[in-house]
Protein backbone atom coordinates (compact mmCIF):
# COMPACT_ATOMS: atom_id res chain seq x y z
CA UNK A 1 0.00 0.00 0.00
CA UNK A 2 1.37 3.38 -0.98
CA UNK A 3 0.36 7.00 -1.49
CA UNK A 4 -1.86 7.27 -4.56
CA UNK A 5 -3.56 3.88 -4.11
CA UNK A 6 -7.36 3.88 -4.38
CA UNK A 7 -8.90 2.19 -1.33
CA UNK A 8 -12.25 1.14 0.09
CA UNK A 9 -13.11 1.17 3.81
CA UNK A 10 -13.83 -2.21 5.39
CA UNK A 11 -16.61 -2.74 7.91
CA UNK A 12 -16.94 -6.21 9.48
CA UNK A 13 -14.45 -7.44 6.83
CA UNK A 14 -16.73 -6.30 3.99
CA UNK A 15 -16.14 -3.31 1.67
CA UNK A 16 -18.28 -0.20 2.16
CA UNK A 17 -18.60 0.95 -1.44
CA UNK A 18 -19.99 4.34 -0.34
CA UNK A 19 -16.61 5.05 1.29
CA UNK A 20 -13.87 5.08 -1.33
CA UNK A 21 -10.71 7.13 -0.87
CA UNK A 22 -7.11 7.64 -1.84
CA UNK A 23 -4.02 7.20 0.34
CA UNK A 24 -2.33 10.59 0.66
CA UNK A 25 0.39 9.70 3.20
CA UNK A 26 2.09 6.61 4.61
CA UNK A 27 4.12 6.86 7.84
CA UNK A 28 6.29 4.38 9.75
CA UNK A 29 5.80 5.18 13.43
CA UNK A 30 7.62 3.75 16.46
CA UNK A 31 5.48 2.29 19.25
CA UNK A 32 6.33 3.23 22.85
CA UNK A 33 6.32 -0.45 23.88
CA UNK A 34 8.87 -1.23 21.16
CA UNK A 35 8.58 -1.99 17.48
CA UNK A 36 6.79 0.14 14.94
CA UNK A 37 3.72 0.23 12.71
CA UNK A 38 2.55 1.73 9.43
CA UNK A 39 -0.19 4.35 9.55
CA UNK A 40 -2.02 5.76 6.55
CA UNK A 41 -3.79 9.05 5.97
CA UNK A 42 -6.64 8.69 3.54
CA UNK A 43 -8.79 11.32 1.82
CA UNK A 44 -12.24 9.76 1.72
CA UNK A 45 -15.02 10.71 -0.69
CA UNK A 46 -16.87 13.84 0.33
CA UNK A 47 -20.25 12.08 0.28
CA UNK A 48 -19.40 10.21 3.46
CA UNK A 49 -18.88 13.41 5.47
CA UNK A 50 -21.42 15.85 4.01
CA UNK A 51 -23.83 15.62 6.95
CA UNK A 52 -21.03 16.89 9.21
CA UNK A 53 -19.03 19.30 7.06
CA UNK A 54 -18.26 20.39 3.51
CA UNK A 55 -14.68 19.08 3.54
CA UNK A 56 -13.29 15.56 3.83
CA UNK A 57 -11.77 14.47 7.14
CA UNK A 58 -8.02 14.13 6.66
CA UNK A 59 -6.75 14.00 10.23
CA UNK A 60 -7.67 10.41 11.00
CA UNK A 61 -5.09 7.65 10.75
CA UNK A 62 -5.92 4.16 9.55
CA UNK A 63 -4.19 0.79 9.72
CA UNK A 64 -4.11 -1.91 7.04
CA UNK A 65 -6.94 -3.94 8.58
CA UNK A 66 -9.43 -1.05 8.14
CA UNK A 67 -9.27 -0.68 4.34
CA UNK A 68 -8.34 -2.52 1.16
CA UNK A 69 -6.66 -1.38 -2.06
CA UNK A 70 -9.04 -1.51 -5.04
CA UNK A 71 -7.43 -3.41 -7.89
Amino acid sequence: MKAGDLVVRLWCDKPRWDMIGIIIKKEFLPISSGGAKWEYRIMWSRRMFQPFSNTPVLSQTWNESEFRVIS
